[in-house]
This record gives structure tokens, C-alpha cells and sequence, in this order.
């Protein structure tokens, strides 16, 4: 209760005491899912707090940021921590303002793995099972997919090789950052139609592992809580079309 709410968030602040005596306040703020309202704000040292954000705000003047951000969205929601000394949480004891520094979490890139092989967890194709490419970028897919994580790459890998491999990678995406520096994203992806904002797409494509076949034709069935895709009225003059792109996202 001795934080304040701040409707435009920790990224408009830009003082030190403002910053540790706030709380995120945007009711729509969300990190992987989760809601960030009401966390508190972090100080980042009077410098940059990262760089490389994938989002609507401007990394070159947050200096001032919500804590799941800070401290879980390397690799995720930015490219780089740069804050990693003098990281100050806004905090409270017994009523009072009482700020409190915390050590910068393990970099994604260097972090050692606790698996023996650190991409042992990859659940592998089965040996002699084909995989087909359903949407290509190269073809004209838009591949400007939302949603999908960045993969860190074993040496020598590709991102079109690595999600090739994977059987729970269905669609991977390669993006141009700083400097021409590329990172790949694998995941589900939706939303692959969209405008793919400040995103530079070097590749996508959306794959299918192994084989399927039909259990039961649904038409005319309503199936509740199903995941919306693209908006409804995205092939409105095309059904067929639609109705292939909604098929291979299913596959």
C-alpha cells in the first residue's frame, strides 16, 4: 500500500525515488500470460535497462521497469540485460517505502544447463517419420507469427534445422536484430497474418511432423474453447483458403 499505482507504467518514469515508490499500474500490462499490474518497479541503475525490446515501448529510455519484466524477460521480452549491478526493487516494511537491491539473474545465453545435454528435453521425431512444410515465407506466407520463444541454437544449427528436428516445434521464425545479429523463435505461433511490426523476418515456416488422419468431420459441430487464429474475416472472400490455413495451424 506505500507504493503507488502508475497508469502509464514503470517505463514513463525517470527518477530514482519516483521509480521505488511505484508499482506497475497499466490493467493490461502481461509477461507470457500473467498479469503485471501491481508488481513493483525496478531502478536499473540510473543506465538502459536492456536493449533490443520486442514491443511497443522504446528500450533506448526505460530505465525504470516492472519486476517480471526485469528479471524474466531476457531473451524473451528483450535481447540483452544491461542492468546487471544495482538492481533496486521498490518495496515496503511495516508501512514505509524500504527499496531492496537484488543480484541480476543468470543471463539465458551463458547460464549453465542442470541436464547433462542441454537439449536432451527436445522431444525428437521419430526415426523414418517425414516432415512437411505446410506454410513457407519464402513462398509468400507472411510468417509474422505472435507467441513463440526464443530457442538458443546449438553450434552449427539452424533455426529451420533445429525446429525440423523438434516434434513439438510447429512453426519457427529467424528475425534481424541490432547490428544484423539473428535469432530464431520456435512455438505454436498465431496470428501469422498480422503486421509484423518493427520485426525484420529473414524466414518462417510452419511444419508438419510425422502424419495425421482424420478422427471425425466436425462441420456443423460447435467445439467451445477453441483458440482463435486469425480474425474471422481474414478470408471472408476465400473459404477454401481459410479453411487450409486453419487446417495446417490444427496439424
Amino acid at each position: 500500500a506505500c507504493l503507488t499505482l502508475v497508469p502509464g507504467g514503470c517505463t514513463t518514469l525517470r527518477d530514482k525515488d519516483l521509480c521505488l515508490a511505484s508499482r506497475e499500474g497499466r490493467v493490461n500490462a502481461t509477461f507470457k500470460s500473467r498479469a503485471m499490474y501491481g508488481q513493483p518497479c525496478v531502478w536499473c541503475g540510473g543506465g538502459l535497462c536492456y536493449n533490443g525490446k520486442v514491443s511497443q515501448d522504446d528500450a533506448s529510455s526505460v530505465m525504470c521497469e516492472a519486476f517480471d519484466l526485469v528479471f524474466n524477460g531476457e531473451g524473451y521480452s528483450y535481447d540483452t540485460l544491461l542492468a546487471r549491478e544495482d538492481l533496486t526493487v521498490a518495496g515496503c516494511q511495516g508501512g514505509a517505502q524500504h527499496p531492496l537491491t537484488l543480484p541480476a539473474p543468470a543471463s539465458p545465453y551463458t547460464a549453465q544447463s542442470t541436464d547433462t545435454d542441454a537439449f536432451e528435453q527436445t522431444l525428437a521425431v521419430c526415426p523414418g517419420e517425414p516432415v512437411e512444410v505446410l506454410e513457407d515465407y519464402s513462398s509468400g506466407w507472411p510468417g509474422a507469427c505472435l507467441n513463440l520463444h526464443m530457442k538458443h541454437l546449438a553450434s552449427g544449427m539452424t533455426c529451420a534445422q533445429d525446429c525440423a528436428l523438434n516434434a513439438s516445434c510447429a512453426s519457427w521464425q529467424e528475425l534481424e536484430g541490432e547490428g544484423g545479429v539473428k535469432t530464431c523463435w520456435q512455438g505454436f505461433g498465431d496470428s501469422c497474418f498480422g503486421y509484423p511490426g518493427g520485426r525484420i523476418i529473414l524466414g518462417a515456416q510452419r511444419l508438419l511432423h510425422g502424419t495425421y488422419r482424420v478422427l471425425k468431420d466436425l462441420k456443423g459441430v460447435q467445439v467451445n474453447d477453441l483458440y482463435p487464429i486469425f480474425h474471422a474475416t481474414k478470408f471472408s472472400n476465400d473459404t477454401p483458403t481459410g479453411i487450409r490455413y486453419c487446417n495446417h495451424t490444427c496439424l
